[in-house]
């Protein structure tokens, strides 16, 4: 029977979904990449991009360490965490609105999603976030903490959110950890927790980029162009996917 649901459910999924490639990241992480998805740039250390060649849309992937002093310890702490990225994060973006915000323990790891609409204030388009937190305990007392932030232009959302939610949702740590995220309940002061992942999070290099720029762009690519719509299009193109426009090239003199 639980074959036959999962047959189901693979009928459902669209085909670049089923057409995805497993990639191997920093030799410790492994994550499906849909069709017309490429590894942008180096695949031997984080942070890494993932883009979307047809449309406007990006995955960055980021890898932070918790050591031991500092370790997150049970669920409430995490919550906790969770709430103070929320609100002194995510929601100091321009004109910030969650969507949803879910979590779940799945023995090994923790992990939590938040969807999120801003807005892009070079183009005034609503811009599309999936941000997804995974936490892992390794046996040497650390935590491994991987932030996968998935973005994309509204206009596309409809098409490129599975896509998205299937590689955050796929997404694995296959070096060492505790067969248990949260073995023990230890009962300490949970506010050095949340201060000390809120220092975490504020340190990564996605939250300096965006915050000191008080807006959301996509991370400039060379083989991508804007259209005055505020489309961007994969050079290949040499018209605007929404409007169609033609690409004018400017050369330097």
């Amino acid at each position: 029977m639980k074959t036959i649901l999962i047959y189901i459910l693979l009928l459902f999924l669209p085909v670049n979904i089923l057409a995805s490639d497993i990639v191997d990241l920093a030799g410790e992480v492994r994550i499906p990449v849909p069709e017309n998805w490429d590894v942008s740039g180096d695949s031997g250390k984080f942070p890494f991009q993932i883009i979307n060649q047809e449309q406007s849309a990006e995955l960055l992937i980021y890898k932070s360490l918790i050591d031991k002093e500092q370790r997150v310890t049970n669920e409430r702490e995490l919550k906790e965490s969770v709430y103070i990225l929320v609100e002194d994060v995510i929601l100091t973006l321009p004109e910030a609105k969650i969507l949803t915000n879910t979590g779940r323990i799945d023995e090994n790891r923790a992990i939590f999603s938040v969807e999120f609409v801003s807005t892009d204030t070079s183009s005034a388009g609503k811009v599309f976030h999936r941000l997804s937190g995974i936490l892992y305990d390794h046996p040497n007392g650390e935590q491994l903490f991987f932030i996968l932030w998935g973005k994309t232009n509204q206009a596309d959302k409809d098409i490129l959110q599975n896509e998205i939610s299937f590689m955050q949702s796929n997404f694995s740590y296959y070096g060492e950890s505790n067969s248990i995220i949260f073995p023990i309940e230890e009962y300490r002061d949970w506010q050095i927790y949340i201060l000390v992942l809120f220092i975490i999070v504020l340190t990564l290099f996605i939250f300096k980029k965006y915050k000191s720029s008080d807006k959301i762009n996509f991370s400039e690519e060379s083989h991508f162009w804007r259209c005055s719509c505020g489309r961007q299009n994969h050079n290949s193109q040499d018209a605007c996917r929404r409007c169609g426009k033609k690409h004018e090239i400017t050369e330097s003199v």
